[in-house]
């Protein structure tokens, strides 16, 4: 859950595990008024993930074990770029590749 801050006032937006830089979640009814008529619109939230460029020894650690858990160390021949994990594509972006 994420606090955004909405024409209402504070309001929690659920953002799941998996959700992809540039999705789009919408919120019902908590948009602008309708200009005429009754009712309000949607309030789009434009999910933006921040990969961190620089990470210390011991993130970095971390980042690796995590990888190795979830079975992204070794990058599989068989999948496309696209279809490879966020870590195997943040180590390859540290590493600058």
């Amino acid at each position: 859950m994420v606090d955004l801050e909405t024409l209402d006032g504070l309001r929690s937006v659920d953002i799941r595990p998996g959700t992809q830089p540039g999705a789009v979640i919408v919120e019902r009814g908590l948009g602008v008024g309708h200009l005429h008529g009754s009712g309000r619109g949607d309030l789009h939230v434009h999910v933006d993930v921040q990969v961190p460029t620089t990470l210390d020894p011991e993130q970095e650690r971390l980042l690796r074990e995590l990888a190795a858990l979830r079975g992204e160390e070794r990058p599989d021949a068989r999948l496309s770029p696209a279809q490879s994990g966020v870590f195997a594509k943040l180590r390859d972006r540290l590493a600058g590749r």
